[in-house]
């Protein structure tokens, strides 16, 4: 005779189920406990427990904003102190340059008390031109004889501040403005076009020449030491070719 499994009633099922459940709750009771008690003693648990008030939030929003505008205006202060460092070298390297060159110039005259080989011109331009000896066809140097001598000047315009040298002159010009792009080059832009001074001696004799180059980044700006920076350079030649 065949047994037949009669169906379970709702009342049934539910009530295996529940058991079936509380018998799983009992195995995950000890685990369950040991989290809660971990949570209970981590130091942030106070903190969450309590809640953030929105005053609290407003005053954190807050204080990370100010530290964050203070590591942009770190950043930024940094970032205009490697440009005006890179601008100033640069700078510096240039008017160095043309003070070396017109020093060279200058000290390469040749010339007596009568005609010291040195002449100046003044109006749209100021221009300071040194006679300089030149070597013969045997490669030999005549300082007392001028008549195979060449000339080099030096021109600062007065409207635009350029300054240009050329070179290579039968004699000397009033600018550098007539002379072939291949006998001239310029070097920088000057903020005092009166670069030079030519000191004269009791007897009517150059003693001296002083040079002073001023130059600046953006000369069309305003001087400003981080963003256009400025340098001077000055010196003092006395020119050995010169007889006293």
């Amino acid at each position: 005779m065949r047994c037949e499994a009669q169906p379970r009633s709702p009342e049934e099922s539910s009530g295996i189920n529940s058991a079936r459940r509380t018998d799983k709750y009992v195995e995950r009771a000890p685990e369950v406990a040991t989290k809660q008690i971990a949570k209970r003693e981590s130091p942030m648990y106070e903190i969450f427990e309590a809640g953030i008030t929105l005053t609290e939030l407003l005053v954190a929003t807050v204080m990370i904003g100010i530290v964050m505008i203070a590591v942009i205006s770190v950043d930024l202060a940094v970032r205009h102190s490697r440009q005006s460092s890179s601008k100033d070298a640069l700078l510096t390297a240039q008017v160095q340059a043309a003070m070396t060159k017109i020093s060279r110039d200058a000290g390469l005259t040749v010339g007596y008390e009568t005609d010291s080989g040195i002449q100046q011109f003044s109006g749209g331009s100021n221009t300071i031109c040194f006679r300089h000896d030149v070597a013969d066809a045997q490669g030999k140097y005549s300082p007392e004889f001028f008549l195979d001598d060449t000339w080099t000047c030096w021109e600062a315009e007065t409207t635009t501040g350029s300054l240009w040298n050329c070179w290579n002159l039968d004699s000397p010009p009033p600018g550098c403005s007539s002379v072939a792009a291949s006998q001239k080059k310029k070097w920088l832009t000057v903020t005092d076009t009166n670069f030079f001074e030519v000191v004269m001696t009791p007897e009517n004799q150059i003693d001296r020449i002083n040079i002073q180059l001023t130059s600046r980044a953006n000369p069309a700006q305003a001087r400003n030491p981080l963003t256009n920076p400025e340098y001077s350079l000055a010196s003092s030649i006395s020119p050995p070719g010169l007889s006293r």
